[in-house]
């Protein structure tokens, strides 16, 4: 199956989704709100309402990031297969090779988080307190809708609809992931908006643009290697629950010294094991 668009095509597409995403977040107003029976933004708006309200934003914007891929057409040359199967299976929802997306992918991303994962195993009662200290909708916030909208999005929407227009997919790995670091400016800027400086805000802002890019770079490439989108939402939400690790409070740590040669340890085994265990034979590609 080949989605025929042209790369003037798919790069406007592509920046109109993080756009829309974060647009998205920021569309309610009376009447939406009084739609879907929720407090309007002029309101006294908790944050248990916030998140409510964004989590079926990311809902209804990630069905129609799905459905915006038929705005060009859409050929195949197999026709033993539903057309609907492999559209699927074009955007990565594919029962082939299912056990080894769901594990796999972990297994290498829990590497390269070795060390900060020792450390809050040596902190347990900050990782426990930090846990029961957000609300279960917080936690269903970060862990399952903003992974599973965000890789929908920003792998199985955007990183098919780049390939097929023409680009190479190591370019579409490098580069696509930067409007992936875009859709999370608007963070800074809505806290300068409610007062925080503009230095910090900009280093915030740099730092966020960064770091989120270079995570998706490296889930764009475990989708394009696995072709199933699950191998990229299993380790976005373990990373979500992980953080950026906390490289300086590393060497002041009690337990310094196993923290440390475990971070060195997992990151020699996440290089060495990372293009092995993301195989496509593995995945039945």
């Amino acid at each position: 199956m080949k989605i025929e668009v042209t790369k003037l095509q798919a790069i406007v597409h592509g920046i109109c989704l993080p756009l829309g995403f974060v647009f998205s977040l920021y569309i309610w107003t009376k009447r939406i709100s009084k739609f879907f029976k929720l407090p309007s933004r002029s309101a006294s708006i908790t944050e248990k309402n916030t998140v409510i309200k964004r989590i079926i934003s990311c809902v209804l914007f990630t069905t129609l990031s799905i459905l915006s891929l038929f705005l060009y057409p859409i050929t195949t040359e197999d026709y033993s297969t539903a057309r609907s199967v492999q559209f699927f299976r074009l955007i990565g929802f594919r029962l082939q090779g299912i056990l080894p997306s769901i594990f796999l992918p972990l297994i290498v991303t829990i590497f390269l988080f070795l060390g900060p994962l020792i450390m809050m195993v040596y902190d347990h009662r900050e990782t426990k307190q930090y846990w029961y200290e957000m609300t279960n909708i917080i936690k269903l916030r970060n862990f399952v809708f903003a992974p599973i909208s965000e890789e929908i999005v920003f792998r199985s929407v955007l990183v098919p609809l780049l390939i097929h227009s023409g680009f190479k997919p190591s370019h579409v790995i490098i580069f696509s992931p930067f409007l992936f670091g875009l859709a999370h400016v608007h963070h800074s800027i809505r806290d300068y908006l409610h007062g925080t400086g503009l230095i910090e805000c900009i280093v915030a802002m740099v730092f966020k643009t960064a770091y989120t890019s270079i995570f998706g770079i490296y889930s764009s490439f475990l989708f394009y290697r696995t072709g199933n989108v699950l191998s990229c939402i299993i380790p976005h939400s373990f990373c979500n629950f992980v953080g950026f690790p906390d490289f300086g409070a590393m060497p002041t740590h009690k337990h310094s010294t196993k923290i440390i040669s475990a971070l060195f340890i997992g990151v020699v085994l996440f290089i060495v094991l990372l293009k092995p265990m993301t195989s496509p034979i593995l995945y039945s590609i």
